[in-house]
């Protein structure tokens, strides 16, 4: 009795088999790594994010701590009136921040190199050629250069200064400047008086009694997101012109907005009570 043949099939796979895997491999294989690519976007947001939070919110802690320090100065022995404590300058030419003011300098308490406590600091953007973008700089005089300026009748530099405030923002920093934060533009300051932020359209001194609290507003944009820009004719006025192409392609989607309202508690005060800091200038 034979035995029956077995018989093996040896057909492998047809072409519309391998058509089938490839394109379900492929399918599979740019998921992955859209999901990737989608983590590595988050990932740079996330580090662009923390990066612009940082310097921020250390320069507005910087300014806090130095306008809760704001003191009003009695009237000099001269006779001439009391000093303003606090100065607010504006670029009536500059339509992107109509009576918005753009600079401030305050007498303040502070720990100086000078012989007392007594000095002025003052905050502004500049323009940085290098990297075309703005800075937030702070400049710090010493009690002797304040009382000096405080001491003389004659125009001071900050006062020349202020008439031309655009030209000094788009200088490099003056001596005693230090920068803040990078990427910062849009800076602007306005005193709180009866809880509204007021505007003008020069400037305004302030000494009894000062505003409730001032105001700070600004953009700032992220180190990651700046390299974008290397490439492409940015300047100062593609940052200040909110409907430029560029800005609404490059800087509009990564721009964030701060806003702080610091109290002035010397100007809570009012006029009626004796100030948080006082002190008394003596010629010599």
């Amino acid at each position: 009795m034979s035995r029956p043949r077995l018989f093996h099939s040896r057909h492998g796979l047809t072409l519309l088999e391998i058509l089938v895997a490839t394109t379900i491999s492929v399918v599979v294989i740019g998921l992955i790594l859209q999901m990737f690519g989608s983590i590595s976007t988050l990932w740079r947001r996330s580090e662009e994010r923390i990066d612009t939070e940082r310097e921020a919110r250390a320069a507005l802690d910087r300014i806090r701590r130095d306008l809760e320090r704001v003191v009003r100065v009695p009237a000099i022995p001269s006779g001439d009136p009391s000093p303003e404590a606090l100065h607010l300058r504006a670029a009536p030419e500059d339509p992107s921040q109509p009576g918005a003011f753009e600079e401030l300098e305050a007498l303040v308490f502070l720990s100086n190199q000078g012989e007392s406590d007594l000095c002025s600091v003052a905050y502004r953007c500049v323009w940085d050629t290098a990297s075309r973008s703005y800075l937030l700089v702070r400049s710090l005089r010493d009690s002797n250069a304040t009382l000096a300026d405080l001491l003389d009748d004659s125009p001071t530099a900050s006062d020349e200064e202020a008439g031309a405030p655009a030209a000094a923002a788009s200088a490099s920093l003056a001596p005693g400047e230090e920068p803040l934060a990078r990427y910062v533009w849009n800076l602007t300051f306005r005193p709180v008086v009866d809880g509204i932020a007021t505007t003008a359209s020069t400037g305004a001194a302030y000494h009894d009694p000062l505003p409730s609290a001032i105001e700070i507003r600004f953009n700032a944009l992220g180190s990651l997101a700046v390299e974008k820009l290397k490439d492409f004719p940015i300047t100062e006025e593609t940052w200040k012109t909110a409907d430029d192409p560029l800005y609404l392609r490059l800087i509009a989607p990564h721009a964030r907005a701060y806003l702080l309202r610091i109290p002035l508690r010397a100007g809570q005060q009012g006029g009626s009570g004796s100030p948080l800091h006082d002190t008394s200038i003596n010629q010599p």
